[in-house]
């Protein structure tokens, strides 16, 4: 699957009208959340997804991701919401999410459903 990391362009806002290519969220309240399966795995995995010129010029920060999981758990897209100040961080981390994510869709009323989702991504260098 491939997957384009936008910058800069936000999913649709609460209460936007839903159409076949962009599922959008719900008309009224509150959308739990969908459910990460792997959050140990994805941790520890993205590690080699950090950029070599990143860790050479020492690059660290966290980008806010918006994630688009479709009804059937998989990932449909990602942008990037706040960057991390570095361009290829913010990259790599959406192609980890993408590469690595694993999710339980978002139910309403006991259906899956497609959403857009949060997700917060730090890289740090470690010694």
């Amino acid at each position: 699957m491939m997957l384009r990391a936008e910058v800069g362009r936000p999913p649709p806002k609460a209460g936007a009208a839903a159409d076949a290519k962009d599922p959008g969220l719900p008309p009224a309240g509150p959308l739990p959340r969908a459910k990460l399966r792997n959050g140990g795995t994805l941790g520890t995995g993205c590690g080699s997804f950090y950029p070599t010129s990143s860790r050479r010029l020492g690059e660290e920060g966290s980008v806010v991701l918006q994630v688009l999981i479709g009804d059937d758990g998989k990932l449909q897209g990602v942008t990037v919401e706040s960057s991390s100040g570095f361009p290829a961080l913010d990259v790599a981390a959406a192609a980890c999410v993408g590469a690595l994510g694993e999710f339980e869709p978002v139910r309403v009323d006991g259906q899956p459903r497609a959403a857009w989702q949060r997700m917060k991504w730090t890289w740090r260098l470690t010694e």
